[in-house]
């Protein structure tokens, strides 16, 4: 991708002690065009390699404030060229709890409050055991049979207990509003080892927020967790929209000689629901 990122340092603002405004341009060409907010968000320079910084980037010139909030706006002229303006800020340094008792001010950081609940959904399937996993598990090859038993009957599926979790984590935020970074990440599976889940088992369902006071907002990040990285099964269909079926499908007798098992459905493939990765550390979240 060929992108400009630069800061516009004639646009740089402190209207208070406590806040500070800079703004950086994010621009692509017609060729690779910065097609969404993420995108200007995610964007490195071709050249010096500069991005837009992250939520909780402390200032160049101030370290005291970081980014809280990242307001994007697309300027007239197509998908090419983006403002990106963060908002810098000084965090609270207490604890809601703390405040509330009448504390000294607590911990010099926000917190993060985890729950994982463990569950079983039950979930059509068509085969199980020895299934393979596909090589492009981000982009399964339609039509690729993925083996394992059979276990459906004429190509009615059955409803088999799948290992799921949802993971849900509670942050707090300074001046919050709304985040570009958060809503981008919706619908996206993790691209690096997050809470121990391996790359591509977490999915982020969203977050809800809500401000607590003057100066924060608590958000409920909830992540859903699958050790088959999301992937589903589906059957191959004929025009009628059943099943394909084949009475070719084999297994082992007793006494070692295969044998029709009736007819079955094949070939039977994944598919990907969630195919786009992303890096979840940008979320803000504190895990230390």
């Amino acid at each position: 991708m060929t992108y400009t990122v630069n800061e516009a340092v004639n646009r740089r603002e402190q209207p208070t002690p406590e806040k500070a405004i800079r703004v950086f341009n994010a621009v692509g060409t017609s060729a690779t065009p910065v097609v969404s907010a993420t995108a200007a968000l995610m964007a490195v320079d071709s050249s010096t390699g500069m991005k837009i910084p992250p939520i909780y980037e402390p200032h160049p010139d101030d370290a005291s404030m970081v980014v809280t909030s990242i307001i994007p706006r697309m300027l007239p002229g197509g998908e090419r060229h983006w403002l990106m303006e963060c908002v810098y800020t000084i965090l609270p340094l207490q604890y809601p709890e703390d405040a509330d008792e009448g504390g000294d001010g607590g911990s010099d950081e926000f917190y993060s409050r985890v729950n994982i609940d463990y569950k079983t959904d039950f979930e059509d399937q068509w085969r199980s055991c020895g299934m393979t996993l596909p090589p492009k598990i981000n982009e399964p090859v339609r039509g690729d049979d993925i083996g394992g038993q059979p276990i459906d009957s004429m190509g009615v599926p059955t409803s088999v207990g799948i290992r799921k979790a949802v993971l849900t984590i509670t942050e707090q935020y300074a001046d919050l509003g709304i985040n570009p970074v958060i809503a981008g990440m919706e619908n996206k599976r993790n691209s690096s080892i997050f809470m121990g889940a391996e790359p591509g088992k977490l999915v982020y369902i969203g977050g809800v927020g809500t401000n607590v006071n003057r100066y924060t907002w608590e958000v409920t990040h909830r992540f859903a967790w699958d050790d088959w990285y999301h992937l589903r099964q589906v059957p191959e269909r004929e025009v009628d929209g059943k099943p394909k079926l084949n009475t070719t499908i084999y297994t082992d007798a007793p006494d070692g000689v295969d044998v029709p098992i009736g007819e079955m459905a094949q070939p039977v493939f994944f598919v990907q629901p969630y195919p786009t990765t992303g890096d979840f550390t940008q979320l803000g979240i504190n895990l230390e």
